[in-house]
Parts: C-alpha cells; structure tokens; sequence
C-alpha cells in the first residue's frame, strides 16, 4: 500500500489520522509536501522569509513479529525541508537544512511507553486508530532546530553601541551634584 500526495488539496485526512496497527500490518508507505505555514507552533520560530517554504515527508509503517503472540508497530520518518529561523544576533533570516529519519516504537498503553522509554534506545511511543502524523511531524521538527538560532559570522555589522542620540539630546545638563564640593574644596 503506497500513497503519494500534496497536501492543501482534499488528502488531509492519512496526514492527519493515520490508523497505525492497519498501516503498519499493510506496510503501508506515505508521502507528500505539506507547507511549513500549516504549523501554527513552527510559525512562532520562523522569519517572515521562510513561511512560503515547503516540508517533504515520507512515512512507512512496519510490523515486526518478536514471538507467536505480540507484534511491535513501528513507523519510519523522513522529514526534508528548509526552515528560515531569525538569527538572535543580527535579526536577519537564517535558513536551516533539515533533513532526518527516525524511527519510532508504538505500545498499547502510556505505562508501558513511559516503563520501557528509559531502557531502549529507540522512541517509544503509544499507538492509536486515529493518529496524529501532523502532530508527530511538527514535534520532530521542533526538536531539531537550535535552542538559539545565530549565523557562525553575521553578515550585518552589528550595533554593539548603547547610546542613542536622540535619548543624550533628551536629558537636560544639570549641574553635578558634587560641584558644589569642589567650591568649598578652596576654602
């Protein structure tokens, strides 16, 4: 089972609800191209440059058989895209390749994925009938971009001056208060 699709017409609904133990027994596959702009918590981090941009993702379920009695679900990721971050040293954009696959683990319940996270090396996580690809996506995506977003060297000089004219302009010269000091001093 293969599907292949652009996302901004009628298709929304595997990207969005996808029935994890059917796709993963089919070995189903998906991809397609979602614009970045459809995730609201991508937006806050992303420069006014970047929202036009696109992601490609590709997704394959697997059911892998440890025994007679017990499958294990697991879904293969790929994310490509280009993300535009504002540098927090010079404010001007900052374009990021993003490119990764991860795989991840599903269980039927929270308590065996918050049990076995801490002992394997893969992500665990809990599968559903209707699961939110979007959401896992937007997650990964995330935790991909840097804690501070800045260029190795800023193209822009930057202004590392505090002092604003207009505010020096603004203050009235005063006399300083320990003049008056300096009056006795000569006494």
């Amino acid at each position: 089972m293969r599907f292949s699709y652009t996302l901004g017409m009628e298709n929304y609904f595997f990207f969005k609800y996808l029935d994890l133990p059917a796709f993963s027994k089919a070995g189903g596959e998906l991809s397609g191209q979602v614009p970045l702009s459809q995730f609201k918590r991508l937006l806050v981090d992303m420069h006014e440059e970047g929202r036009d941009k696109t992601l490609r993702w590709a997704v394959k379920g697997e059911l892998k058989s440890l025994n007679l009695d017990q499958d294990q679900i697991w879904l293969h990721l790929n994310i490509v895209t280009v993300m535009t971050l504002t540098c927090q040293r010079c404010l001007q954009s900052l374009p990021l390749d993003i490119n990764f696959e991860r795989s991840f683990r599903f269980v039927a319940t929270e308590e065996e994925a918050e049990n076995q996270d801490d002992e394997v090396d893969e992500d665990v996580l809990v599968w559903s009938h209707a699961f939110d690809l979007a959401g896992l996506v937007e997650d990964e995506i995330i935790l991909e971009l840097p804690a501070i977003a800045k260029h190795n060297d800023c193209l822009v000089d930057l202004k590392l001056n505090t002092e604003d004219a207009d505010f020096s302009d603004a203050v009235p010269n005063k006399p300083h208060p320990f003049a008056v000091l300096e009056k006795l001093k000569g006494k």
